[in-house]
């Protein structure tokens, strides 16, 4: 258990520098990593308070997951394709919690 506790530290430190290396403002950081991880935790917390929104575990695992890697893949969309006004508008949250509220449903 303490070898997980120590390899989560170094994990962590590792993302902490890149991150603080590749984005500038603090501001940037906070929006970045809310916009990536956020819809990943909204439907599942909200669904473990409400027993007619449960789902198995399996099901929340999928839907997290998937909600953080489509969100992340928008986000790289989104900055490489700057241009382009349909996906400059739409925010890495909004496709993640779509994600997330199909993969809900259907489960």
């Amino acid at each position: 258990m303490q070898e997980y506790t120590i390899y989560g530290l170094i994990i962590s430190g590792i993302v902490a520098a890149l991150l603080a290396l590749t984005i500038p403002s603090v501001i940037e950081i906070w929006y970045t990593i809310g916009s990536i991880c956020i819809p990943g935790m909204i439907i599942p917390v909200i669904s473990a308070y409400y027993t007619k929104l449960r789902v198995s575990n399996k099901i929340i695992l999928v839907e997290m997951i998937s909600a953080v890697v489509f969100s992340f893949i928008w986000y790289i969309i989104k900055e490489n394709f700057a241009d382009v006004s349909v996906i400059n508008e739409i925010e890495p949250m909004l496709v993640g919690m779509v994600v997330s509220v199909v993969i809900h449903i259907i489960g």
